[in-house]
């Protein structure tokens, strides 16, 4: 009896360890299904969608750098507009010359200049012989010397600047009338041959001389060009000279004025 008690206990531990075993069996069978799908899920998910974030970020980037060009668009016109219209209410608040002869015109190129090797020797302007444009018109900026008209088409115009190789002119003192010629040697800017026996100082004032013709081409006389900073005078020199440093550097201006005839 007792023998046959323990055989019944023996099957029975072997039957709940083998029931324990299939549940656990099952179990993880469960998860390991369970987890590879939500795996698959995962992925389809990152799949579907990662184009649409990725979509709307790139928007979202896109749209921020799009509202900074415009501003910095926006405050880079104002700045220009702003000086334009200084450039304007200086001019028309000059005497000399009068507004009424002067055409405004806009630089849009700068011949010959390369940063920290050489400067312009001429400017590109976008009046033309359509607007009245003609050839040796003075162009100014208040009642400083700029340059003269070289070249005309029909929408532009090509501007020699004081100091360039390709402009001289007859210049004199502003409160005497000691002439010379302002040339360009060696890149600077010249009052060559005035007479040894002038008056020439550093700090006087060169103007220009007048060189107008009939039909009213040519330089006005009276316009700033420069003021003396050196003096190259010899003994036995029949002639004297003067380096000049003008008074406006056209590369800081956005508008310059064609004196018509």
């Amino acid at each position: 009896m007792q023998k046959r008690s323990g055989r019944l206990l023996a099957v029975g531990l072997c039957s709940l360890l083998l029931c324990l075993s299939l549940v656990l069996f099952a179990d993880a069978s469960i998860v390991r299904f369970t987890q590879k799908h939500i795996d698959k899920g995962t992925r389809f998910l990152q799949e579907t969608f990662s184009p649409i974030t990725q979509a709307l970020a790139f928007s979202t980037t896109t749209k921020l750098t799009e509202e900074k060009l415009d501003d910095i668009a926006s405050q880079y016109v104002s700045k220009v507009v702003k000086q334009e219209i200084q450039a304007l209410r200086d001019q028309f608040q000059t005497s000399f010359p009068k507004s009424t002869d002067l055409l405004p015109a806009r630089i849009i190129g700068y011949i010959g200049f390369v940063p920290g090797i050489s400067e312009p020797k001429d400017i590109v302007l976008d009046r033309g012989s359509k607007d009245g444009v003609v050839l040796e018109s003075a162009v100014v900026y208040k009642n400083y010397l700029i340059g003269k008209v070289q070249k005309v088409t029909e929408s532009r115009s090509l501007v020699a600047l004081i100091g360039g190789e390709s402009f001289s002119f007859t210049g004199k003192m502003s409160e005497s009338e000691t002439f010379g010629i302002v040339i360009s040697k060696q890149d600077e800017l010249v009052l060559d041959k005035v007479l040894a026996s002038e008056s020439l100082q550093p700090s006087d004032i060169v103007v220009t001389g007048g060189s107008q013709n009939l039909l009213g081409k040519g330089l006005p006389p009276n316009l700033l060009v420069g003021k003396v900073v050196d003096v190259d005078k010899k003994s036995s020199a029949l002639f004297q000279s003067g380096k000049l440093k003008r008074f406006v550097d056209p590369k800081t201006l956005t508008r310059v004025f064609i004196v018509m005839p």
